[in-house]
């Protein structure tokens, strides 16, 4: 029985950005940010959120009001 207390689980976390189809990975989620994990360029837009953890998906719309920039990995959002 002592055994079970220290068994742990790891949960499969995927964080996903979907703009026009394409799935872009993201490395972590702020309160009005997203991290990509490679920065890529995309105008304004309108984008999903896609949240799994262990096969549960939970998804929400969200908006990108000034895009992505090569330049760097954070994503504001609203």
């Amino acid at each position: 029985m002592i055994d079970a207390v220290y068994k742990t689980h790891s949960a499969d976390v995927r964080l996903t950005l979907r703009v026009n189809g394409n799935d872009y990975a993201l490395a972590k989620v702020g309160p009005n940010r997203v991290f990509l994990r490679t920065a890529v360029s995309l105008p304004p837009c309108d984008a999903e959120l896609i949240i799994s953890v262990d096969g549960r998906i939970s998804s929400r719309q969200i908006f990108l009001p000034h895009g992505a920039s090569t330049g760097s990995q954070a994503v504001e959002t609203r």
